[in-house]
């Protein structure tokens, strides 16, 4: 009876094996630069063939083949770890997955010499596998995703490790008890690998289909042609950054705004307008300190939100981005017109709420338009009036 359940378990391995690896092909086929995705389907496509080997090798007792699987094994559980990597910006550890492999096949080719070997060869594998699963968690740790699902990833991570654990302390046990050692060994094998494979890929399921609704939420937050936070997105984040803010240095709000934006769309079309936009967003970014909220309120109005810490250069961020944006502004619209912007600064004061700081600063750029445009203002210090309603006149473009 063991054995035929043993070999049941052997043959449903490959068949739910197959089966995730076909899962993933066609989540892969729907995501294709998303190249950890084709390693997962390789590495349950090597699972289910895995298996198929292993069930032939030991129905024939073929050693070579016995020594394949092992490898097999060995390099999906190693793929699993690479896709993950991947999937989270990571390096992967080549050079210690390689050394694991290495060091747990010279083991396995040792004891395969040996008559009584047997009980050696399994310690070896399942050893190899729980040190392949500890380098699996040092990347999830490294991930720092404090995401449920990611969390419970770790989780069936951690339990497939035990799982592989235990298998030596089987073996140890069987050898102490007088148990009959293969059957009892292989029955448990097979059914942890195969709980193994259905927690490791149900896993893995919830963190991809955890990242596409991240991403769907980012995309709901971001503005296409500049790449920056759109309204709704720029006003949910920097209203929860201003309502946590304790330092004693004020935050500070940048509204900038691109003079003429009107004539350049009328006088150049559409595309070059997009062209500018796209410029001056770019300059917004690589002048920002760390931690920076940029916005596209909408048309050609932007807005920086800068934090506590980097607050008191909100005037030289301004200086700079101005630099940086006329450096090459001739050159976006055939050099027949040199589009220019302009900034207002605002500090938060305290008790301050995003949409009176939005509003001081929005007064402060009008100022700058006011001056000449190309400008940079500064609002004045706050009467204590909060939610004054915006200006009534029509702001220059």
């Amino acid at each position: 009876m063991s054995k035929e359940l043993n070999i049941v378990f052997l043959i449903f391995n490959p068949i739910m094996s197959a089966f995730f690896a076909a899962g993933f092909y066609l989540l892969w086929r729907t995501q294709k630069k998303s190249r950890f995705i084709a390693i997962l389907v390789f590495s349950y496509l090597m699972r289910a063939l895995c298996f198929l080997i292993l069930y032939v090798s030991l129905k024939y007792s073929d050693m070579v083949l016995r020594q394949i699987s092992n490898a097999m094994i060995l390099i999906t559980t190693a793929l699993l770890v690479i896709a993950y990597a991947q999937r989270s910006h990571q390096a992967p550890r080549f050079k210690l997955l390689a050394f694991i492999f290495t060091v747990t096949m010279a083991g396995l080719q040792y004891f395969m010499s040996m008559d009584s070997g047997l009980q050696e060869r399994g310690v070896v594998i399942n050893l190899g596998l729980f040190a392949i699963f500890l380098v699996f968690l040092g990347h999830i740790r490294k991930a720092g995703d404090e995401n449920p699902v990611a969390q419970f990833l770790g989780i069936q991570v951690v339990i497939a490790g035990a799982m592989t654990l235990a298998r030596p302390l089987i073996i140890l046990g069987s050898a102490f008890f007088e148990m009959d050692y293969p059957d009892f060994y292989w029955i448990f094998t097979s059914v942890s690998d195969a709980i193994v494979s259905v927690a490791l890929a149900v896993g893995i399921f919830a963190v991809m289909a955890s990242d596409v609704m991240e991403k769907i939420k980012a995309e709901a937050l971001t503005d296409s042609l500049s790449g920056l936070l759109n309204r709704r997105g720029f006003e949910k984040r920097a209203d929860a950054v201003l309502f946590g803010e304790t330092s004693d240095r004020p935050a500070a709000m940048v509204m900038c705004d691109l003079d003429h934006f009107k004539k350049i769309n009328d006088s150049f079309g559409h595309l070059a307008g997009d062209r500018v936009i796209r410029a001056f967003s770019d300059k917004l970014k690589e002048n920002a300190p760390p931690r920076t909220l940029i916005g596209r309120l909408g048309g050609e109005e932007f807005a920086v939100f800068l934090m506590a810490d980097n607050s008191l250069s909100a005037r030289k961020y301004a200086q700079d981005v101005q630099a940086s944006f006329n450096a090459i502004s001739a050159g976006l619209v055939n050099g027949e017109m040199h589009p220019t912007a302009s900034f207002g600064i605002a500090y938060a004061n305290e008790g301050d709420g995003l949409f009176h700081l939005l509003d001081r600063s929005d007064r402060a750029l009008y100022q700058a338009k006011k001056q000449g445009r190309n400008c940079i203002c500064e609002a004045e210090a706050d009467s204590g009036q909060a939610g004054v309603p915006a200006l009534p006149e029509l702001r220059p473009a």
